[in-house]
């Protein structure tokens, strides 16, 4: 079984956060184990909640050469195992 995680920074709910959430549901549904990274207290965290789907905060970062906090993100993925992450720009 790989656990998949899905990585999104963002505070706000248009396509690329809905996008995320339906494609966690989905893998999830296939018998995928699951974990959302995101911002606490944003719509994708409030979603994740209503649907059990896991939900960890992860703390703010730059969108450019933040070392420390791709570190942090790093010992987040090792903490609960991710295999694979995925993460959407656009």
């Amino acid at each position: 079984m790989q656990r998949i995680g899905y990585l999104c920074g963002s505070q706000s709910w248009g396509g690329l956060e809905t996008n995320q959430w339906r494609n966690a549901q989905w893998m999830k549904q296939r018998g995928h184990e699951i974990i959302v990274f995101g911002k606490a207290g944003s719509k994708l965290e409030q979603y994740c909640h209503e649907d059990q789907l896991p939900f960890v905060a992860v703390p703010a970062y730059k969108k450019y050469y933040d070392f420390s906090a791709a570190r942090k993100l790093n010992r987040l993925l090792k903490l609960h195992q991710v295999d694979h992450l995925i993460i959407r720009d656009v």
